[in-house]
């Protein structure tokens, strides 16, 4: 049974039509990148099957009432909701250090996890210290926070933008050990050669499919327009 399927996703933004029919599936266990052009509507698509935004056409059917669904955003925070319900946003910079102590302390899984992508004791860390964190340590917390909800599926945009490559490594195998579903929008080829098995191109509004990791991908795609080229002036030589 498919985690999720969309079912010909339309979004349009005043007169620009971004999704145009979009389908996709997703099995429980699988690992997908999402690929395409800047602004063709990645971002957009990872919204309407977390919940955040309505399409215009279409639906996306989901496996269990209780989907958990956690989503990194690319500004560094992060959302949870169980299907209809949400449940947590992001982390509160300004809270004070007995807050964190109480919300990062006393949850395991946040506590190891943010340890090793090298945030030690973060949980005793100070409200001002919470106030100015790097580019790279908004990305670690809210891996940490959206790691230690236990989702079902995993939507991350854009993961590596503030990672040095040790912290991308802790990623790669942090996906590979993960038991559920992971859908990833990247620029990263290296990430998703190491993460991913399934490659969906977003393009003109709709997708195309293709098994195996980015290079993979490439290569099918080259292959796949030689293969039309050659179809092509075979047609007009006829």
């Amino acid at each position: 049974m498919a985690l999720l399927r969309c079912r010909a996703i339309k979004k349009n933004f005043g007169e620009h039509a971004v999704l145009q029919g979009a389908a996709f599936d997703l099995a429980g266990d699988e690992k997908v990148g999402l690929v395409g052009h800047n602004g063709c509507g990645k971002t957009t698509l990872a919204n309407i099957i977390f919940g955040s935004i309505e399409p215009d056409g279409g639906a996306v059917e989901y496996g269990g009432e209780n989907l958990r669904i956690g989503y990194l955003l690319q500004n560094g925070g992060y959302k949870v909701h169980v299907r209809g319900v949400a449940v947590e946003t992001g982390f509160a910079a300004e809270a004070d250090q007995s807050t964190h102590e109480r919300a990062y302390g006393e949850n395991h899984i946040f506590r190891k996890t943010a340890s090793g992508i090298g945030l030690d004791r973060v949980w005793e860390w100070s409200g001002e210290r919470y106030a100015n964190l790097s580019g790279g340590e908004r990305t670690k917390l809210a891996l940490a926070g959206v790691w230690s909800s236990k989702p079902d599926l995993l939507i991350l945009d854009e993961p590596t933008n503030h990672l040095d490559f040790a912290g991308i490594d802790w990623l790669v195998g942090e996906v590979a050990r993960f038991g559920g579903a992971v859908i990833i929008i990247s620029h990263d080829r290296y990430f998703l050669d190491q993460s991913v098995n399934r490659i969906s191109e977003l393009d003109d509004g709709r997708i195309s499919e293709y098994s195996g990791n980015y290079t993979r991908y490439k290569e099918e795609k080259l292959r796949r327009y030689e293969s039309q080229l050659r179809q092509h002036l075979n047609d007009v030589k006829q």
